[in-house]
């Protein structure tokens, strides 16, 4: 019986890295990988759940991970600076009640709305710094998320694959620009 469970268990995990595959093959930035290549960057990705309202990084933040919308969608932009609720609450102190609730309606500027198949957290990677817009779920969805340190050193060990990695992020910031 257990040995089955093992098999069943081992089956579907063969399913999900299968689809993982064949997404990753799929997509437009990604197009110039073959095959091999998709199962090396594979072996790097993991699948992250995103909520609702849930802020994936803050403008000002540095981070070195490069994010793939797998679904959903992602408000990118500036949070207006004076949207804060000061209150007093005596002898405990003031409390800015944004800081309380990240979830809360944020007043934005400058906002842009990307959807799956869009990278995003890609110009902290390349230019080594912090991050320029604060990222926030609209929705739940998922990312498919790589560490740089981990694309530099798959880089590192398979250069016809650092090559077309770069040049897959190099397109999407050309995106952004």
């Amino acid at each position: 019986m257990e040995t089955l469970e093992r098999r069943e268990n081992s089956k579907n995990q063969s399913a999900i890295v299968e689809r993982r595959l064949a997404e990753l093959q799929q997509h437009p930035y990604l197009s110039e990988l073959t095959p091999e290549e998709c199962q090396k960057l594979n072996d790097i990705v993991h699948v992250v759940p995103v909520h609702n309202g849930e802020v994936l990084f803050e403008e000002g933040e540095k981070d070195d991970t490069v994010y793939i919308i797998r679904k959903g969608l992602m408000k990118l932009g500036h949070r207006k600076s004076e949207h804060h609720k000061w209150v007093d609450w005596g002898a405990f102190g003031v409390c800015d009640m944004d800081d309380l609730d990240e979830t809360m309606a944020m007043e934005w500027e400058k906002v842009q709305t990307i959807k799956s198949g869009e990278c995003v957290g890609e110009p902290c990677f390349i230019e080594n710094g912090a991050h320029t817009l604060t990222a926030q779920a609209h929705g739940d969805g998922e990312l498919l998320c790589v560490d740089a340190s981990h694309l530099l050193e798959l880089a590192k060990g398979d250069p016809e694959i650092g090559t077309h990695l770069f040049k897959a992020l190099f397109k999407v910031h050309q995106r952004c620009m």
